[in-house]
């Protein structure tokens, strides 16, 4: 609790030290008590891990920001698994349930979301969703019934997702498809229009769903180029033709002034060297600073990387590929193409060629400079 840190950068000490400085000593001395007495009992009971990591941490500090809803003192917590998340769960049960929210919920707590971690409260003091506040989307009693049902690895954004297109029709193979799209990380900007394009999905009786996340790349560009675009008198099939021309488009950068060129994020390139002499391998990840690297990645990997170039540019998100490069071939491969939120720090995407998964390879790279960076993986990646 100490005003000046020295504590080295990378120890737990100054992880805690820079959550107590949220906290007003002379404004909030509760506050701070209760995450002093939060992370005594957390270490009594021997359940480290939740000390080591950032997320869970972040857990901790919002089971004690909001302890005048506890129902129980965090005293009286016993350790009751082995098991970190279920560790982390069960004090939230302690503390605020009364009544099982849905399991999905329990993520809320690992993200600075307020509404999201409210809603767990009200819901587990027996609350109905419909009388939560500020819901991003139009609520209907199925829309709510549907919300509760999604599965406990889904995020809330992702629930609200499913919950829509399983109402307007959709079957559970499109609703998880729309779950895991970007609609889920828009933060529900546009939302009016977007509940139509899950409606209009939604209808359809049969079309490829691997194209989904295609069409939802065209249709952001609409709607972005004509804030009153929408979807009336459209079928599926000029939807189809209109999106692969504009997707042709974009790759082959027909559109004038197209290049775009933005300053590097504060994330540092990668590198690994493994083997030795003519056997040697080098994998090499760094980031795409302008439209044209966009270009020549969305090129070699068969997908529609470019489309990203304005989200770049405004540091919404930053773009990496991961490239291996062989002692014996003088031409690189192109292993991943890599999406972090600049905002959260998380990789939300990492695509091999055709959108398909990424070895396991590229994922113990990831995993690599994740971890020396200090990013968050999706747990949907």
């Amino acid at each position: 609790g100490q005003d000046d840190c020295s504590y080295p950068r990378d120890s737990i000490a100054y992880m805690l030290w820079s959550f107590f400085k949220k906290v007003s000593r002379s404004r909030q001395p509760g506050r701070r008590l209760a995450f002093k007495i939060v992370l005594t009992r957390v270490y009594e009971e021997k359940c480290t891990r939740l000390l080591r990591d950032e997320a869970y941490v972040t857990a901790l500090f919002q089971i004690s920001w909001h302890y005048s809803h506890h129902i129980h003192p965090v005293k009286t917590w016993r350790r009751t698994s082995y098991n970190d998340k279920r560790q982390l769960n069960s004090l939230l049960d302690h503390c605020f349930v009364s009544y099982k929210p849905p399991g999905f919920l329990y993520n809320a707590w690992l993200r600075e979301n307020k509404n999201h971690v409210l809603w767990f409260i009200e819901l587990s003091r027996g609350s109905s969703v419909r009388s939560l506040n500020n819901i991003p989307i139009r609520l209907t009693k199925r829309i709510a019934h549907e919300f509760l049902k999604a599965p406990d690895h889904y995020s809330v954004e992702m629930a609200f997702r499913k919950a829509q297109c399983i109402t307007a029709g959709g079957d559970v193979y499109l609703a998880d498809r729309i779950a895991h799209s970007r609609l889920a990380r828009n933060q529900f900007a546009n939302e009016h229009f977007w509940e139509q394009v899950i409606q209009f999905f939604s209808k359809q009786p049969m079309f490829d769903y691997g194209k989904l996340g295609e069409y939802i790349d065209y249709l952001e560009d609409c709607i972005a180029q004509n804030p009153s675009y929408n979807l009336k008198g459209r079928t599926l099939v000029s939807l189809d033709r209109q999106s692969d021309a504009w997707h042709e488009e974009i790759n082959s950068l027909k559109a004038k002034n197209s290049f775009k060129s933005w300053n590097s994020s504060t994330i540092n390139s990668y590198e690994l060297i493994q083997g030795k002499e003519e056997q040697e391998h080098k994998y090499l990840l760094y980031e795409l600073l302008n439209s044209d690297e966009l270009k020549t990645e969305g090129k070699r990997m068969n997908h529609c990387v470019f489309t990203y170039a304005a989200q770049c540019y405004v540091r919404k998100c930053a773009i990496f590929t991961l490239r291996k490069f062989s002692f014996s071939d003088t031409v690189q491969a192109f292993l991943a193409t890599i999406e972090v939120d600049l905002r959260s720090k998380t990789i939300v995407q990492a695509k091999a060629r055709f959108n398909k998964k990424v070895s396991s390879k590229s994922l113990e790279i990831l995993r690599g400079w994740a971890e020396r960076e200090g990013l968050t993986i999706s747990k949907w990646l």
